[in-house]
């Protein structure tokens, strides 16, 4: 068994012992409110627990944002703001605390918290960080002049707040930061306080979170069920040794549930061990000594393990846990990417790095299932880089020969399942799977993740080709030809389906009942521009969609009526 050497992600759980609490005489803040508040003395010298700013309401489906300049003092990490979230909005300051009241966490800036106090309601494990701060001293040159914005947002039990730190200094050097906990009480309110550092609190909002601009988890960019926009494995030059876009299912060998439908691979359904994957091919015929890429479109529909097999490769056999592989190398749901050599196959990392908002355990939360996600990974013989549609997540520099081995010897290649009997095997989908004898480029990357959108624009001159008018040129009848009157007669028809057209949305997607029809799309008064089709679904890149604009769809096929909609966004 493999246990996942974990760097601090999850906090230590602790007691405090915490002064009685009084009510706050200042008002809450619950809507948009400009402030100008100070939160300790400005040369620093206020205590932890010292000082506190008022308290901000967090409303159950509400968006709140919290912008304020941190003056932290660099003699620690620690001697910053300091997150306090509570049910009532009162502060430890003095007497005894109001009926009811519950203190259920504390969370520093450095990514640090526990469950709150005597009336605490979860510990110190339940709350879960990720940031893309690394080096320590220069997080606290950060810190000592730094514009914080902090986007929190209740769903259900859980608090998640995203973080954005820049220096005010420099605006070059900065960082983000996740914080994700959970409490079972309706009510949640923030309170900020200081640690040997003073605040200036700027402004406080609280929005829907229908139509906010800073999105705590990243846009779902595809339909669920289908991908929206595939990778583009054609377009860069570089081919790759083994390619299955999954029109059907050449070249692979399919076990338990797996099967290939509708232009994609459908692995398990159900929790299952080395029961249900997809073989792929022996790429030991290739030379990797200079590199290996593995690019997939997936969507994760359960989740068991964060080390639920994504892709296995090398030479040894499902269900003995490697001992008879001479090399492999495993990419899991958790994001890890680690591979080698018998003996150390642990060379690479796990997920513990990834970049907000991506976590670890990304995929234990049911709302970022069901939805496609564009990922690769390339290994150089000094470096492994992983991306999430098109953008770099994780990077670790490193020798990586042995890992490429894997690739050399890999005879025994599994796309869902993993050497190891106790990984589960991927429950969901997988379309374009491509891996490659090179370590391709951020650029190549980001050009595979990234589909033409409005390829050809100039195809504006299509209006004229509304007319589905050529369907009535049989009226004629042409009497004196018995035999062909009815081939233009009886055309077939379309239908449209699945057609999103929302506010705010940068994207227009839908589904035709029939593959590879041309669809084209007419936002308001703009000219029609040429959607994106895969299989049966399209979609069409926009501006940002504004209530109430009129989007015509057109749609034709040689052989169908021509089949033209109307929708308006709202």
């Amino acid at each position: 068994m493999r246990k996942k050497l974990l760097a601090t992600v999850l906090a230590a759980s602790m007691v405090l012992s915490l002064a009685p609490v009084l009510p706050v005489n200042t008002g809450t803040v619950a809507c948009a409110e400009e402030v100008s508040e100070t939160v300790g003395a400005e040369d620093k010298s206020t205590p932890f627990w010292g000082a506190f700013s008022k308290p901000y309401k967090l409303e159950q489906g509400k968006i709140l944002t919290v912008e304020f300049d941190n003056y932290g003092n660099d003699a620690n990490v620690w001697n910053n703001y300091a997150m306090v979230f509570t049910n009532d909005g009162t502060t430890p300051e003095a007497a005894t605390a109001p009926a009811g009241h519950k203190e259920f966490a504390v969370v520093r800036a450095d990514n640090w918290g526990w469950g709150g106090g005597d009336n605490k309601s979860l510990s110190g494990d339940d709350i879960v960080y990720t940031s893309t701060w690394a080096d320590e001293n220069a997080y606290k040159e950060i810190m000592k002049d730094a514009h914080v914005t902090l986007t929190l947002e209740k769903t259900g039990a859980v608090v998640k707040v995203s973080g954005k730190v820049v220096s005010n200094t420099d605006a070059t050097k900065s960082y983000e930061r996740t914080v994700t906990l959970t409490t079972d009480e309706a009510d949640v309110f923030l309170n900020l306080t200081v640690d040997n550092c003073y605040l200036k609190v700027k402004s406080v909002t609280s929005s829907d979170n229908s139509g906010t601009d800073t999105p705590t988890t990243p846009p779902d960019t595809s339909t669920p069920g289908i991908p929206s926009e595939g990778s583009n494995l054609d377009a860069i030059a570089t081919q790759p040794v083994a390619k299955y876009t999954f029109d059907n299912a050449d070249g692979i060998e399919l076990a338990g549930e797996a099967k290939v439908a509708d232009g994609v691979l459908n692995l398990a359904t159900t929790a299952s061990n080395g029961a249900t994957y997809a073989k792929i091919a022996d790429l030991s015929t290739n030379d990797f000594s200079n590199g290996a890429s593995f690019v997939a479109d997936i969507k994760v529909t359960g989740h068991s393990s964060d080390w639920t097999s994504i892709i296995m490769i090398g030479d040894g056999e499902l269900g003995k846990e490697g001992k008879d592989a001479t090399a492999l190398y495993h990419f899991s749901q958790g994001f890890s990417s680690v591979g080698g050599v018998q003996g150390d196959f642990f060379q690479g990392y796990f997920g513990n790095a990834i970049s907000a908002p991506y976590t670890w355990d990304w995929f234990a939360n049911e709302a970022n299932r069901n939805k496609w996600m564009k990922l690769a990974v390339t290994i150089s013989n000094d470096m492994m880089v992983t991306y999430i549609d098109g953008q770099k997540v994780q990077e670790a520099a490193g020798s990586y020969a042995n890992v490429l081995k894997a690739f050399s010897v890999g005879k025994n290649n599994y796309l869902g399942a993993s050497y190891w009997p106790a990984d589960p095997d991927f429950m969901g989908s997988m379309d374009n799977v491509a891996i490659y004898n090179t370590a391709l480029s951020a650029t190549d990357v980001n050009a595979i993740a990234t589909t033409p959108d409005t390829p050809d624009t100039p195809d504006t001159p299509d209006t004229p080709d509304t007319p589905d008018t050529p369907d009535t040129p049989d009226t004629p009848d042409t009497p004196d030809t018995p035999d062909t009157p009815d081939t233009p007669a009886v055309k077939k028809t379309m239908k449209l389906s699945k057609v999103s057209v929302k506010k705010n949305a940068t994207k227009i997607t839908g589904t035709v009942s029939v593959a590879k029809a041309t669809v084209k799309v007419k936002v308001g008064k703009k000219a029609y521009k040429k959607a994106t089709v895969k299989k049966k679904n399209f979609t069409l890149k926009v501006a940002k969609l504004k209530k109430g604009t009129k989007v015509t769809v057109k749609v034709t096929k040689s052989g169908y009526k021509a089949l033209t909609k109307s929708y308006t966004v709202k």
